[in-house]
């Protein structure tokens, strides 16, 4: 016990800590040694070599030998110079040599690592006349460093073994002894013997706790005396208590029978599971639901686990299991952490609801129902509504998307009727259609109609608009109703949609071509916005969705006065249009059925047809020195087409 002591510990920590710091210091103070022991040497050596290089210089340049001889005896004076030596530029050499190296060149002791050599040339007015060499032994310098570490190491030693006398010291008086009085103290207290004294002296933390445990000394004293009091008290009121829980047990008894046999009377099945998931109460109910026309016997005290895998082995639950061990896992889950009502479908189609909730003790709460005959009813529901579902997609292909989702959305009576709107009308077919067909089998007329018919189905319905009809390969297309976004953005819609139809027919061609169709087939394209009639129209039995005015037949014109391959507008689509797509005015035509002349535009598919009719409109005398290289064939036509009419209308002039 002595060693795990506070003041024990806190002397180790001190000294362990006081023994990284001085170890720190030196290891620090030993580098500094060796690094200024070495400094040392280095610069003895420098001026030495510095002071002899001058006075060797009249000596070497008059050849006085003595005078060198006597200088280099006056060096090796000191003790660490083992070689000294003086070359002349006549290859004269005089040295001195200690005798624990005698017999060693300076080349050799330069080799040696327990040497230091170094060397410097002497000057005679900026001539070399001479060299001095010399050599330090190193030893002296490892005795040096030895002595200075030495005395390092013992002063740590001596400071280390200082401040651990004086922690333990100062630990025991102010730690371990005071620390100590406290526990006996405390030991005594604990034992029974509250009249035992605490020393409180001191004003450290160890007093104020002595003089806190002193006043709960005193506190346990005094609760003592109530408690005696309190316990007397008690004693007779357990007597009365023992008399009324005997008269509540009997009313809990009253009551639970009450309870059972409202259980009891109920049609769904019941269970109460305990906190440990054992059965604690549950009604006849439960066990015909679950269990019967078996031999299962479901008695209090069994686990929910238990009572589940009976059921499941037995064929009752037709769950597709799968991995059988990760079905049971998954139920008891759901068992523990009760969530919505769930369904479990048993034998024979017969399906129960499962109800659970936990109690405020931890238990769990499970009600079960025969929803059977429901569930059979929802699944012959099911059935009638894909097969419903199955009817209404097949019908919805033969209505506009839009008209089909107004009626099954409510939106739309199907009755006869009809209302005027102005509307944005849409008319296209192909240009030289009816020769081509006469050349195709039908499976191949069939084909190519269906893929044209197909493709800009999809633009169309890509850029909202109803399909009305398809009359062979010509097709009535209307926007502005049954949904609208007013009726510049429905005629701005349109005529993108048709700009998009023109530029799908270039990919139809090429693949035509490579069926084996040669002559290029174009579409033409009539728009017209006008006030149309729109609405169902026919009998009460039999009734068609369409739009019917003098709208639909002037697109309709529209489409037969223009060009293959071009989009053909009237000014009243063009005023819709003018700010967001670029056209070209194409003057006026005479429409069959109206009586006047009316404007007419040609929408530019690219912005070269735009160019083209700006070059031909504001720079005629400039056209035979523009630049056409860069035009496609298409567009070369289109710009034919373009002088052709300038000059048709500079002839009427």
């Amino acid at each position: 016990m002595r060693n795990k002591s506070i003041s024990f510990r806190f002397s180790i920590f001190l000294t362990v800590i006081f023994t990284l710091i001085m170890a720190v210091f030196a290891i620090i103070a030993t580098s500094i040694t060796i690094t200024r022991t070495s400094d040392q040497l280095n610069a003895k050596l420098e001026n030495y070599l510095r002071i002899s290089t001058v006075g060797l210089e009249a000596p070497l340049w008059n050849f006085d030998h003595g005078i060198i001889e006597g200088y280099l005896d006056s060096l090796m004076l000191d003790q660490s110079i083992v070689y000294v030596g003086v070359k002349a530029n006549d290859g004269t050499i005089i040295n001195r040599i200690h005798p624990t190296v005698d017999g060693l060149s300076f080349e050799r002791l330069s080799s040696l690592d327990d040497y230091t050599t170094t060397f410097s040339d002497v000057l005679k007015d900026g001539d070399k006349i001479g060299r001095i060499e010399m050599a330090v032994s190193r030893a002296t310098l490892r005795e040096q460093i030895q002595t200075n570490v030495t005395a390092i190491v013992v002063l740590t030693l001596f400071l280390l073994a200082t401040i651990a006398v004086t922690s333990v010291l100062i630990s025991r008086r102010y730690i371990s002894r005071p620390l100590s009085n406290l526990q006996q103290s405390a030991s005594a207290i604990g034992s029974g013997n509250l009249q035992t004294e605490i020393d409180i002296k001191g004003d450290d933390e160890i007093g104020s706790l002595a003089r806190a445990f002193d006043s709960m000394r005193n506190s346990i004293r005094h609760l003592v005396g109530e408690l005696k009091q309190s316990n007397e008290k008690l004693e007779n009121a357990n007597q009365t208590l023992e008399e009324r829980v005997d008269q509540r047990t009997k009313e809990v008894m009253v009551t639970q029978q009450k309870l059972i046999d409202a259980i009891e009377s109920t049609s769904e099945g019941f269970a109460f599971f305990d906190s440990n998931d054992r059965l604690v109460l549950h009604n006849a109910q439960y066990e015909t639901l679950l269990y019967s026309d078996t031999d299962v016997r479901i008695e209090p005290g069994m686990s929910f686990e238990e009572i589940l895998r009976l059921g499941a082995e037995s064929g009752l639950i037709l769950d597709d299991f799968g991995d059988f061990e990760a079905f049971v896992a998954k139920r008891l889950e759901q068992h523990r952490n009760p969530g919505p009502p769930f369904l479990q479908r048993r034998k024979d189609d017969f399906w129960i609801q499962i109800s659970e909730r936990k109690t405020s003790d931890g238990g769990t709460v499970a009600v079960f129902s025969n929803v059977s005959e429901l569930k059979n009813r929802e699944a012959d529901l099911t059935e009638k509504t894909e097969t419903l579902e199955h009817l209404s997609n097949q019908l919805a292909k033969y209505l506009s998307p839009q008209i089909y989702e107004s009626i099954f959305r409510g939106g739309q009576e199907v009755m006869v009727t009809s209302s005027r709107k102005k509307l944005t009308v849409f008319f296209s077919d192909i240009e030289g259609f009816t020769e081509t067909a006469e050349q195709m089998e039908s499976e191949e007329l069939t084909n190519l109609l269906n893929s044209y018919l197909t493709e800009m189905s999809k633009i169309a319905m890509e850029f909202g608009g109803t399909i009305d009809k398809y009359i062979g390969d010509a097709i009535l297309i209307f926007f502005g109703d049954p949904e609208t976004r007013g009726v510049e953005q429905d005629a701005i819609a349109c005529v993108n949609m048709a700009i998009a139809m023109s530029k799908r027919m270039e990919k139809l061609r090429q693949d035509w071509q490579k069926a084996g169709i040669l002559r290029p087939l174009n579409i033409r394209i009539g728009i017209h916005t006008d006030y149309c009639t729109v609405g169902n129209f026919g009998s009460e039995r039999r009734m068609d969705y369409t739009i019917i005015g003098r709208g639909v037949n002037t697109a309709s014109r529209l489409e037969t006065s223009a060009e293959p391959g071009a989009i053909l507008i009237s000014y009243a689509t063009y005023a819709q249009i003018s700010d967001h797509i670029p056209c070209i005015s194409r003057g006026q035509v005479e429409v069959k059925g109206i009586h006047h002349p009316i404007d007419v535009y040609e929408v530019a598919i690219d912005h070269s047809e735009v160019e083209l009719a700006t070059i031909a409109s504001t720079h005629p005398t400039g056209i035979p020195k523009a630049d056409i290289t860069h035009l496609t064939e298409n567009e070369r036509k289109k710009f034919k087409v373009i002088l052709q009419d300038m000059l048709a209308r500079l002839n009427t002039d």
